[in-house]
């Protein structure tokens, strides 16, 4: 996995961003926010487009 890059929405919980060895971007995110024990799966965004 590559450094994961870290966001807040909107309502406060926080957001991961990676990059994983399959080339996919995948997110994950907090539930509910502040709780740093109920987080989401990973979700992929699939894989980017080269430019």
């Amino acid at each position: 996995m590559g450094t994961p890059a870290i966001g807040v929405n909107t309502d406060g919980r926080l957001e991961v961003f990676a990059l994983f060895g399959d080339g996919t971007i995948r997110c994950a995110w907090q539930n509910v926010a502040g709780n740093d024990n109920d987080w989401s799966a990973w979700h992929s965004l699939g894989v980017p487009e080269s430019p």
